[in-house]
């Protein structure tokens, strides 16, 4: 007897071994293979068989239809979600007995890493000089919420701070002017740092500081005092200078701003040296207060402005002086010759109440004395006709000195010698005798010429004869 055997197409099965699980790390990349295929046999020998992914989580999965090998789609994140189901099925692709389609489940599992911070904020900022706020706020997150530590790297890292909350600030104040970023540049380059024990993420950061027209300022070495003597020439100079910086070099300018003293005083515009306005003098008026303004013309933004930037308050003290005693009487005076009185009483007032002492200078001074009352006279009594001023011309140049031991006054005085018509005058060498031979003619000279003098030059002397009885 003969037996024929015939083929049957089988079902095609997994085998025992195909335990359903797999696994993948998180973030893994796309078509990245999720450990071995899952591969089902068929025991006709000619199949073909065809993978099918299903199941709920299928969308988020690819798989080898020929191979079985199930495959990455995207990222998977285990934070998100650990474990995903799907189902495989396969056929061998015929009809007839055991072409219906083999399933199996399999779970694929999410392994977690120490996925390192994630950091949020700006890394191109621009930030304004002397701005004293927070460049910008950090925030770091940890996937698995581990304790995140902030820090900074970078090559200007020293002209910046962190705080552990994030506010990324200048260690000191930028100036546009002077920068202290590596290149010189105003372009400061930071790395914010942020780690959660086991990595480390670094965001870059670049700040770029602006311009900002600061105002002048003055010096914390102005103290606010000046001083000046009294009697100090008008428009002189009270002390040095009160004069602000200006962090841009700006040209400043100077003014006084109204109060009840300022009206004593200018100021140079453009250096900021307080001039005298009026006289001053220590007994009327010790001390002054001003206030110095300046501005740069402009406001914050560079636009033209003529708003006061800045004020110091100035006191302004009047030092005393010893002043020279003021002398009175006549500069200019007439006297007659021959005379034997005082030529000018002379006075004397000294602010500070000192003794004064009178005394005499010029090229007359030998001429005359002072008595210590102020009385001037001739040393001699003066002789119009034989002058003995130095120009022989009878006026008599000579200056009243009067010193309270500090300084001293000198008052020019001239005195002009007046002529006065002074009698003729026998000299004292004429005895009035005469002798006469009698019988003498008449017109016989009878002894010598009696002869007198006339101090007035120019007088003509007429002789007479008195009559005189015997």
């Amino acid at each position: 007897m003969t037996v024929t055997v015939t083929d049957v197409n089988e079902a095609t099965a997994f085998p025992s071994t195909e335990d359903g699980q797999r696994s993948v790390v998180e973030n893994t990349e796309a078509s990245q293979n999720i450990g071995l295929p899952v591969t089902a046999v068929d025991p006709d020998v000619d199949a073909v068989l065809t993978y099918i992914l299903g199941g709920t989580d299928a969308s988020s999965f690819d798989i080898n239809s020929t191979s079985g090998q199930i495959l990455t789609k995207d990222p998977l994140d285990e934070d998100t979600k650990s474990s995903y189901t799907v189902i495989v099925s396969v056929h061998d692709g015929k009809a007839d007995d055991g072409s219906a389609t083999t399933t199996t489940d399999d779970t694929i599992t999410v392994t977690g890493i120490n996925e390192p911070p994630v950091i949020t904020g700006a890394t191109t900022i621009e930030y304004a000089e002397s701005d004293p706020g927070t460049v910008e706020r950090y925030t770091a997150t940890d996937p698995e919420i581990d304790q995140v530590t902030l820090s900074l790297s970078g090559a200007d890292e020293d002209d910046f701070t962190i705080t552990q909350s994030g506010d990324l600030e200048f260690a000191t104040d930028p100036d546009f002017e002077a920068p202290t970023d590596d290149g010189g540049d105003n372009i400061y380059k930071v790395n914010v740092l942020a780690a959660d024990g086991t990595s480390t993420t670094t965001h870059a950061v670049t700040v770029t500081v602006t311009n900002v027209n600061e105002p002048p300022a003055f010096p914390d070495t102005e103290n606010g005092q000046r001083s000046v003597e009294e009697n100090t020439q008008t428009g002189s100079p009270v002390g040095k200078p009160v004069a602000a910086t200006d962090p841009e070099g700006d040209t400043l300018t100077y003014s006084l701003l109204n109060a009840s003293d300022a009206d004593s005083f200018d100021i140079n515009p453009l250096t900021g040296q307080i001039l005298t306005k009026v006289a001053l003098d220590y007994d009327t008026k010790s001390a002054y207060n001003v206030v110095v303004a300046v501005h740069d013309g402009k406001d914050a933004d560079g636009s033209t402005s003529t708003s006061t930037d800045a004020t110091v308050g100035v006191a302004i003290m009047v030092t005393d002086i010893n002043e020279p005693p003021t002398v009175t009487g006549t500069t200019s005076t007439e006297y007659a010759e021959s005379g034997d009185a005082v030529v000018e009483y002379y006075r004397y007032d000294d602010q500070e109440s000192d003794p004064v002492t009178w005394s005499l200078s010029g090229v007359d001074e030998d001429d005359f004395t002072i008595a210590q009352s102020g009385e001037l006279s001739f040393t001699s009594s003066p002789d119009y006709e034989a002058p003995t001023d130095s120009d022989t011309n009878n006026v008599y140049n000579v200056n009243v000195l009067a010193a309270d031991g500090t300084s001293t006054t000198t008052y020019p005085v001239a005195v002009t010698v007046t002529n006065v018509n002074e009698k003729a005058a026998f000299s004292d060498t004429e005895n009035g005798q005469r002798n006469i031979d009698e019988n003498m003619a008449a017109g016989v000279h009878i002894g010598a010429p009696f002869t007198a003098t006339d101090p007035d030059l120019g007088d003509t002397l007429i002789p007479f004869q008195s009559e005189y009885a015997a």
